[in-house]
């Protein structure tokens, strides 16, 4: 794929991958702002492009960059308002509604980072919910730190939000080998009630919840904290952990389970990274070589990544031709002009990719050849996790979904750096080979007997609605929506559901709310480009 944007400094790897609050004054844009010797806005005046701000910085950084082959940062002394007008000319270029965008005055917005959370539509979706949800930042070198070498700041807990308000639940749904809280014998299930002496469950604080957020997601490295944890058998056991540097295991438990006559492949697939690739191909290598009858692919903790591993991982599922298409990326107006025609087009890629490198291997792919894939979901599974499901249904693979309903990201982004920060804004929505693209309310598990559209063009997949069991490892063929999908093998139906299970606990609206604030590495669609 040849893409790059013309309009906006082009986005390389080791740029590529970024959660900051904020919110301005709200008072009206007054007709100007300037300085004596430097930048201006003017209400409307888009004339100076992205270009002619970038990399001039309020605080620029000095030295050599460890994750660019040691060359000199970028960094030019600026301001802020220089920061700022960067983003809201980059907005305008790349957006993929900036013409829904208000154009307030960058000066009534205290950081660089409150200014960029109000470059947003407004607008919702058919269901209410906000049309953009997803506009994040992170410091560059936490997202590198990630994206190069798989590393994440904390204890190796990664977390189920069952309940993110009074009374909260939030439980281990799995933990990184090796990592500390591997070693403290902290396992899926164990439900979190405090950190340090914080109440998780029951605290009403704001503060709180921000330093429960923090501890959760972006802990001080090298600091202790202590956690209290309620066994799935109701005992209460307390760890004290150090915040590391933990390495992510993106692909696990990859086995063939002996069902009832046939070899069922299973996968857990945690994240779309390049770190994921090597262990991968080893496990499709290995189903490849099993024969197996059947393959699952458990996504229910994916929330995304690189589109371009998500359209491999659809090859060694599928085995689709070269000349298939994965997903065509829909850009606004100003970008769709500078693309030539089918350089917006990903296809379904049988060729390992150097990542260091940024170009194609000669390896070559395993594949399973499958015309059928049972996807295990939930609603963490999101952004390319739903491309690679809305992809095989483009080209007439048979996606059985069990589960629960997806997140609903149709869309994505590359990534952009300026003074030290990675800028997430929406880019492209994505559209597979049928043109169908319409997801943002999620993937449903629907019974066979509700489809009635041809399949790939609609957002109801065939198949069950099962909740994740917390009780039972990933990867035991008793876990629930393991066992629902090898009981649909054999006999098509579903497990009685509650239903309860569609609907909502009552709100606490007055409750601070824990937030999801993984790194959008492992949470987007995000495009690079490949040569």
């Amino acid at each position: 794929m040849k893409f790059k944007y013309s309009l906006a400094t082009a986005v390389t790897l080791a740029l590529l991958q970024g959660c900051g609050g904020g919110g301005g004054d709200g008072s009206s844009p007054t007709p100007s702002t300037s300085s004596a010797n430097g930048p201006t806005w003017k209400a409307g005046d888009f004339s100076q492009p992205s270009k002619t701000f970038i990399n001039q910085c309020e605080t620029p950084r000095v030295g050599l960059d460890p994750y660019d082959n040691y060359a000199a940062y970028p960094d030019k002394l600026g301001s802020a308002l220089h920061e700022k007008l960067f983003l809201r000319a980059f907005t305008n270029e790349t957006y993929l509604w900036y013409d829904e965008v208000p154009d307030n005055n960058p000066a009534n917005y205290k950081t660089v980072t409150d200014y960029f959370n109000t470059l947003v539509t407004s607008a919702t979706t058919a269901t209410g919910k906000p049309k953009d949800r997803f506009h994040f930042t992170v410091s560059y070198e936490d997202d590198m730190k990630s994206s190069q070498s798989g590393l994440v700041a904390g204890f190796g807990f990664n977390w189920a939000f069952l309940r993110g308000v009074q009374p909260r639940d939030v439980r281990i749904s799995y933990t990184e080998e090796a990592s500390p809280a591997d070693r403290s014998g902290i396992a899926r299930g164990d439900k979190l009630l405090k950190i340090n002496n914080i109440d998780v469950v029951n605290t009403g604080s704001q503060s709180d919840i921000d330093f429960i957020n923090r501890t959760l997601f972006n802990p001080d490295i090298n600091q202790d904290y202590t956690f209290t944890f309620e066994s799935v058998d109701g005992l209460e056991k307390t760890v004290t952990l150090t915040a590391s540097d933990v390495m992510t295991s993106p692909v696990k438990n990859a086995k063939v389970i002996a069902h009832n006559g046939m070899q069922i492949g299973y996968l857990q697939y945690n994240s779309f990274e390049p770190s994921a690739q090597a262990p991968l191909i080893e496990a499709f290598s290995t189903l490849s070589a099993e024969n197996v009858d059947e393959i699952v692919v458990d996504l229910r903790y994916n929330g995304g990544g690189l589109v371009l591993q998500s359209s491999q991982v659809g090859y060694m599922l599928s085995g689709a031709g070269q000349n298939r298409v994965f997903s065509e990326l829909i850009h606004n107006d100003k970008v769709m002009r500078t693309i030539k025609d089918g350089d917006n087009i990903y296809r379904f890629t049988n060729l390992a990719i150097d990542w260091a490198a940024q170009k194609y291997s000669d390896q070559m792919l395993p594949t399973l050849n499958k015309k059928r894939v049972y996807v295990l979901t939930s609603g963490g599974t999101a952004s390319s996790s739903e491309l690679l499901i809305n992809a095989l249904r483009g080209i007439d693979v048979e996606v059985i979904q069990i589960g629960s309903t997806t997140t609903g990201k149709p869309y994505g982004f590359s990534a952009e750096q300026n003074c030290g920060t990675m800028y997430y804004t929406i880019q492209f929505k994505s559209a597979n080979e049928k043109k169908f693209g319409d997801f943002s309310d999620g993937f449903i598990p629907t019974p066979k007997s509700q489809i009635n559209t041809e399949l790939g063009l609609n957002n109801r997949v065939e198949g069950c609605w099962v909740n994740d069991d917390l009780t039972k490892p990933l990867g035991d063929p008793s876990e629930g929506m393991l066992s629902a999908a090898l009981n649909y093998m054999e006999t098509g139906t579903c497990p009685p559901v509650s239903p309860s299970s569609f609907n909502a606990m009552p709100r606490n609206i007055s409750s601070p709310e824990l937030s999801d604030l993984r790194s959008p590495l492992r949470t987007e669609a995000i495009h690079v480009e490949i040569n």
